[in-house]
C-alpha cells in the first residue's frame, strides 16, 4: 500500500505539461484474434470533461490494437474550449492467470494527440497494465486493474516534457461480451472515468 501511495504522489508531483486524456477502461488481457471491441467513455477530468469511443481488433493470440477519438471540452479560467482527441496504441500480453501465471500482465506503446486547443499537443511513450480476475457469487468476474505509462509530451509547438502517469479501476462482466469499467487517473489532469465495453 505504501508503494502504491508513493507511485501518486510521485506522478502527481512531477507532471506539469497537459496529460493523457486516454483512459484504459479494461483489463491487461487482449482482443481475440480477429475479434473486435467498441466502447465509450465518459470523463471527468479538473477543469475539463471528455466524451471518447473507441475500437480495438485482435491481430495475433496475443496483440491487439486500439484506436480512439472524441471531444475534450476545457472549462478553465473563463475560457471554453473544446479539442479533438485522437488517440491510439499496441499491446502485447506476456502473463495470463489462465496458464498459471501470477496475474494477467501487457505492455505496450501509445500515441494521443489534442487538436484545436492552443498550439495542440502530441504524446507518444510506452505502458504496463497489470490485473487479476476475481470471481463473484453470482459467476460473474470483476478485473481490478492499474496501467502506469511513460511518455514524451510536444505541447506549445517547441516546449516537452517526460511525463509518466498512473490508471487504477475496475472492470465488470456484464455477460460473456459486455463489460462496464470505471478508474480514476493520476495524471496532470486528475479524472474520473466510467464507460462500456462490448464485443462484435
Amino acid at each position: 500500500m505504501k508503494s502504491v501511495l508513493s507511485i501518486v504522489i510521485f506522478v502527481m508531483l512531477v507532471s506539469t505539461a497537459w496529460g493523457q486524456f486516454s483512459g484504459q477502461l479494461m483489463p491487461a488481457g487482449t482482443v481475440l484474434k480477429g475479434s473486435a471491441e467498441g466502447g465509450g467513455y465518459f470523463g471527468i477530468y479538473e477543469d475539463a470533461r471528455g466524451l471518447v469511443g473507441s475500437y480495438r481488433f485482435g491481430i495475433s493470440g496475443y496483440t491487439d490494437f486500439g484506436t480512439r477519438v472524441g471531444f475534450i471540452d476545457f472549462d478553465a479560467h473563463g475560457n471554453n474550449d473544446t479539442g479533438l482527441l485522437l488517440g491510439g496504441d499496441i499491446k502485447y500480453q506476456v502473463m495470463e492467470v489462465r496458464i498459471m501465471d501470477p496475474l494477467d500482465l501487457s505492455v505496450g506503446g501509445i500515441f494521443e494527440t489534442m487538436l484545436g486547443i492552443g498550439n495542440n499537443s502530441f504524446s507518444i511513450g510506452g505502458y504496463v497494465t497489470g490485473s487479476y480476475p476475481i470471481e463473484l457469487n453470482s459467476g460473474r468476474r470483476i478485473y481490478p486493474y492499474g496501467r502506469m505509462i511513460f511518455r514524451m509530451e510536444w505541447y506549445d509547438k517547441t516546449d516537452s516534457d517526460f511525463d509518466p502517469g498512473l490508471n487504477l479501476g475496475a472492470s465488470m462482466e456484464l455477460n460473456e461480451s459486455t463489460f462496464v469499467s470505471a478508474e480514476i487517473q493520476f495524471d496532470d489532469y486528475f479524472g474520473l472515468m466510467i464507460g462500456l465495453i462490448f464485443g462484435f
